[in-house]
């Protein structure tokens, strides 16, 4: 095989006897214009990839295009081009590939839930401007750009749930105070669709430039009833036992997040 380009690298673990344990690298990288993931035994923090021998990557599988670029639908809306700086391309994540789940069909999941809230626009919702097209392919999802996640915004520190309620509880209200309203009325929106999320959590939560709450990540988002087989959740923000799409998960999430903004006491929050 020719030189290597890594296009991204993570960490990946499993549970052995009761306990996570670093499993390898997951190396994504491109080579004679085609897709690849692979691992690397060697443990490094995902900004060293320059450290990486590439000859040392194994069970290497080719990503084909057309497993994560589904064919157009006949009625789509396009994105703009060229693109400039005001708008961000939302791309499928490679290292879910091999993981059972389909990711062409997840695409055009997400695809069909904004096309439906791209008709009934709303402030505390992401703007959704189409899709990327190459090759009579979805390479990706087109998106207002928005500076910064809530998560970012209150835990610059990346702390855990637990660790951050130790952080100033009158900043925490005073950001529940501002944010929450605006948050509960994009899931209202998004609820009279008859959609429910399914993935509210700090993450996909941004603040706009006018300092407004703006829920997006649509990638989960179903219409209510339907089964989440194959829905990608964020650990620590939903109820495992849930699997059918309904409004309550995100009321639930939504729960969450005020708590975790506002308590002092872990025993406070729910998931964990």
């Amino acid at each position: 095989m020719s030189p290597k380009e890594i296009q991204r690298v993570c960490q990946s673990f499993i549970i052995k006897h009761g306990k996570l344990q670093f499993e390898c690298m997951k190396i994504l990288f491109k080579s004679e214009g085609k897709t690849y993931l692979g691992e690397y035994p060697k443990r490094l923090s995902p900004d060293r990839h320059n450290e990486i021998d590439t000859e040392g990557i194994t069970n290497v599988v080719l990503i084909p295009p057309e497993s994560y670029c589904p064919p157009v639908p006949e009625e789509c809306t396009i994105s703009p081009e060229p693109l400039t700086q005001d708008y961000y391309m939302k791309r499928i994540d490679l290292m879910q590939y091999g993981g059972g789940l389909d990711l062409a069909r997840l695409v055009l999941r997400e695809m069909k839930a904004c096309e439906a809230l791209r008709l009934r626009p709303h402030p505390n919702v992401a703007a959704y401007h189409g899709c990327q097209i190459q090759d009579n392919g979805v390479t990706g999802l087109c998106f207002l750009r928005y500076p910064e996640t809530l998560m970012k915004k209150m835990n610059p520190k990346h702390l855990n749930k637990q660790n951050f309620l130790s952080e100033p509880i009158e900043e925490r209200k005073a950001a529940a105070s501002r944010y929450l309203p605006g948050i509960t009325e994009g899931l209202h929106h998004i609820h009279s669709l008859g959609l429910a999320h399914n993935d509210i959590n700090p993450s996909n939560i941004m603040i706009d430039s006018q300092d407004r709450p703006v829920i997006i990540d649509f990638d989960s988002c179903l219409p209510f009833g339907e089964n989440m087989d194959q829905v990608k959740r964020t650990p620590g923000w939903y109820n495992e036992e849930v699997t059918v799409s309904v409004a309550k998960n995100d009321l639930d999430a939504l729960t969450e997040i005020a708590n975790w903004l506002t308590s002092v006491s872990v025993k406070e929050l729910s998931f964990r």
